[in-house]
């Protein structure tokens, strides 16, 4: 049985997203970061376009392969799962300089 923590995600609406602190453009996706000891990680397709890990996890989802539950194959999922563990792992090993990480918003949901 696999006892590593899991990270739950929640689509929301494109204006509850706030705008990437690197360049100003709404970010993609938030990740919780909390079960590590971290904040918030920001996902922006124009500033993670040179991060090749985080760089694939967004365009599958851009792509809205993702999007249609019921067309799904095993092996989409599989390598969704791939995807987003390698863009994972690369958030949590960013250093301070390689992502911005900020505590949740005050009183709302994190938008994940």
């Amino acid at each position: 049985m696999n006892n590593q923590p899991r990270v739950n995600m929640r689509t929301v609406e494109s204006d509850e997203l706030p705008a990437c602190s690197r360049c100003g453009q709404r970010v993609t996706m938030l990740v919780d970061m909390s079960r590590w000891g971290r904040g918030l990680a920001e996902l922006c397709r124009t500033c993670d376009q040179n991060r090749p890990a985080r760089a694939a996890w967004l365009n599958l989802l851009a792509s809205g392969k993702l999007a249609d539950a019921d067309q799904l194959t095993e092996a989409d999922m599989d390598q969704a799962k791939q995807l987003w563990a390698a863009c994972l792992i690369d958030v949590l090993s960013a250093g301070p300089l390689g992502l911005p990480l900020q505590g949740p918003p005050s009183g709302k949901d994190a938008g994940l």
